[in-house]
């Protein structure tokens, strides 16, 4: 059985690291609004209209955790592939099943998220960020922007945050309402997964703002989340996406991954961040030798 240590006897296993990294998953998003994140609540708010029957497989594993279910059709097509070589048919559906799935689930997340910074207290900021100031490199898996909001929240404490998601604004197109990825080797903080509010452009990974357009990052999300096309093709690299497409994990992860960080050095130790903290409970970058980092 594996044993879970507590956040405090993690944190005192770090003693004496020079650097300490924070993968966040879906437990940041829940201590914050459990009745939004939760896989139980996302389930009953997605849309699964173009793929009913996958609905069955939820039922059959016993599980409303879509990554679960997504990974199962994954592993599955890989095991048709060397059995059944033939039955490229079958390989094909459950990937697209798999992609499907990711689809709702995305889409469930950006319809049921909060719509403005200020729906999240200062209170639970500060929380937020007392706990995220323990760690130089932040990593999330998560496709909402509390992890963004809660870092541009700069004026409910004193905190100095070395934030840098590696993107910056577009030195040939400096009015446009977004940023462009460019800066991927100085980035402290990761969407490993991508996120709302990164989109793939074809030829750029760009980011929507609030600081160049004084609109909400979730009023900006929605009308191409809306126009976005749900054809898969893209994620294989057969097609370029439209402008509009959301960055999810595949495209993010393939098209960033020639400026991706170094890996940590020996001395760099990591806390994974799997369960609520202590410091949560209360909500529950560095700059660039060829630009600051935008916001």
């Amino acid at each position: 059985m594996v044993e879970v240590v507590s956040f405090e006897a993690a944190m005192e296993g770090l003693n004496g690291a020079k650097k300490r990294h924070l993968l966040l998953g879906n437990g940041f998003s829940i201590a914050l609004k459990p009745n939004i994140f939760t896989y139980g609540s996302l389930y009953e708010n997605a849309d699964f209209s173009a793929v009913p029957h996958v609905k069955k497989l939820f039922q059959a594993l016993g599980t409303q955790d879509f990554e679960v279910v997504i990974k199962h059709l994954q592993d599955a097509a890989r095991v048709v592939e060397v059995y059944r070589p033939s039955a490229k048919t079958l390989a094909r559906r459950l990937r697209n099943d798999a992609a499907a799935i990711k689809d709702a689930l995305v889409t469930a997340i950006a319809k049921r998220h909060p719509d403005r910074p200020y729906d999240v207290t200062a209170e639970q900021y500060a929380a937020c960020r007392a706990f995220l100031g323990r760690f130089d490199h932040l990593f999330t898996l998560n496709y909402d922007v509390l992890l963004y909001w809660a870092l541009m929240q700069e004026e409910v404490d004193e905190r100095v945050f070395r934030h840098d998601d590696g993107f910056r604004h577009p030195e040939d197109e400096p009015d446009q309402p977004w940023v462009s990825w460019q800066q991927g080797n100085s980035a402290t903080v990761s969407y490993l997964h991508g996120a709302l509010h990164l989109f793939d452009a074809g030829s750029e990974i760009t980011k929507y703002t609030w600081s160049k357009t004084d609109k909400p990052i979730v009023e900006q999300i929605g009308r191409p989340w809306r126009k976005r096309s749900t054809r898969s093709s893209w994620r294989k690299g057969k097609a370029r996406p439209s402008s509009s497409a959301s960055c999810t994990a595949a495209t993010c992860t393939r098209r960033c991954a020639a400026s991706k960080p170094a890996a940590p050095r020996r001395a760099t130790r990591w806390w994974c961040s799997v369960i609520r903290s202590p410091q949560m409970t209360g909500m529950s970058s560095g700059a660039s030798p060829r630009a600051p980092a935008a916001t």
